[in-house]
């Protein structure tokens, strides 16, 4: 997805994946699923986020992608630029259906 902010270009990349990580109750490996996003400007990294998945939930990728993007807006981004960038996220996801 390409965001235009305050006149430049910044690409958000979301990766869908799952691995193993130890339950601490139980000490037994269990598959978890997560969401990361990383967000770019001219190929170098602006900010990232990532959320994971309770091996007890449901994996929902489209709750995932704005929970991670939550994440990553919070950290370097101030509230004019994170609205563009839900208002690119609300368009984009009408242009992928």
């Amino acid at each position: 997805m390409i965001v235009s902010i305050n006149g430049e270009e910044h690409q958000v990349k979301f990766q869908h994946g799952s691995g193993l990580s130890p339950n601490p109750k139980s000490r037994v490996l269990e598959e978890t699923r997560f969401t990361s996003v990383i967000i770019e400007k001219n190929n170098q990294l602006v900010t990232n986020g990532s959320v994971i998945c309770d091996p007890r939930e449901n994996f929902n990728r489209e709750i995932g992608r704005k929970k991670a993007l939550k994440i990553a807006l919070g950290k370097k981004f101030d509230r004019n630029e994170r609205t563009v960038v839900w208002e690119t996220y609300r368009c984009w996801g009408k242009q992928r259906f």
